[in-house]
């Protein structure tokens, strides 16, 4: 009888903290690129680079940091695609939510 390989998963839990270590690794990379680049470049411009970055990172932090939705939507596309032969109930109740809200006019509704 041929024996089957084994097959290794990983928990939820820990692949989403895999993946935030690994986003962090990638952020100071990137940090570590950046500082490298700027001082090669003419004063006039890396100014107005630093400026542009310091205000898309402060706006990206501003808008996803705090935002219970935006890490619920994450954990909802992570889920969606990292793990195998689960069913998504979420876009059953997503798709019936739709269809009993779009079989009653607006006008005929309750107010």
């Amino acid at each position: 009888m041929p024996e089957r390989p084994a097959v290794v998963r990983m928990s939820r839990a820990a692949l989403f903290q895999t993946l935030a270590t690994a986003g962090f690794v990638l952020a100071l990379v990137a940090m570590i690129v950046v500082g490298e680049a700027l001082p090669r470049l003419d004063p006039e411009v890396a100014r107005y680079a630093q400026i542009a970055i310091v205000s898309a990172l402060s706006a990206l932090v501003i808008v996803l940091l705090p935002s219970s939705r935006s890490h619920a939507a994450l954990k909802v596309v992570l889920t969606k695609h990292l793990f195998a032969h689960r069913y998504d109930y979420r876009s059953v109740w997503l798709r019936f939510t739709a269809t009993l809200g779009g079989a009653v006019k607006r006008s005929q509704t309750l107010r």
